[in-house]
This record gives C-alpha cells, structure tokens and sequence, in this order.
C-alpha cells in the first residue's frame, strides 16, 4: 500500500479498520485531499475530474493571474519614467520661462530621475 496521504488508502491495507478511523474522526490527514470533483459543462454533459486535474487548473488559474499583475505592473512602470521626466522637462521650462529659481534644480532632478528610470525600464525590458 502507498504511504500518501493524498491517495486515500490505508498504510496498512486493513480498509475496515481505516474506514472505522475515518468515521470516528481519528485521522487528520486528509485536509488536503479531493478525491475527484462533479462538474456540469455548458451542454450539460456531467465531467468527473481528477484531484490532480483540479489541482493543475488551480494552479494555471492562479499563475495567469500573477502575469495578470505583472504585466499591468509592468504597464504602470512604463509610464513612471516618462511622467517624471515630462513633470521635470516642464518645471525646468517654466523655471527659465517665469524666472522662479527655486523650480528650475527641482526639474533638473525630476528630469534626472526620469532618464535612470526610463533607461532602467528600458534595459529590464530588453533583458526579457
């Protein structure tokens, strides 16, 4: 007999024994267990699947919704270094335009800022 929690035999092969255990609530093993799931299609065909199957759908769900995030992670990243740059392009300007000193190193660091991003950005995407 198999000594795997996840495949619902006995370790010992004594069946009668390990279904009086399970009645009586003695073993705790088998919280991860799904001996197999009924589901209904859209043609009404009923589909018996497997606890691996339910268990390898979960897991592709899960991982489309991680790219899920990165990917619009990874959107909103692309637009950061532009935004900065454009917010620092535009308060240099109008530090030199209006004559207001105390604006112009501010958009020197914020144009700064925005290149290293962008180049950062840049280069994670090309090693991709």
């Amino acid at each position: 007999m198999s000594n795997n929690p996840q495949d619902l035999e006995p370790k010992s092969g004594d069946y009668v024994r390990y279904i009086n255990e399970l009645q009586a609530g003695k073993i705790r093993d088998l919280a991860g267990v799904r001996a197999g799931v009924v589901t209904q299609n859209a043609s009404g065909q009923v589909q018996v699947k497997s606890a691996r199957e339910v268990a390898l759908e979960e897991q592709a769900a899960a991982d489309s919704v991680v790219r899920a995030r990165i990917e619009r992670t990874n959107a909103i990243m692309r637009l950061i270094g532009p935004s900065i740059l454009t917010c620092g392009l535009l308060c240099f300007a109008s530090g030199i335009a209006y004559e207001i000193e105390e604006v112009i190193p501010l958009g020197m660091a914020l144009m700064f800022v925005g290149f290293v991003a962008t180049a950062k950005l840049r280069d994670r995407a090309r090693s991709r």
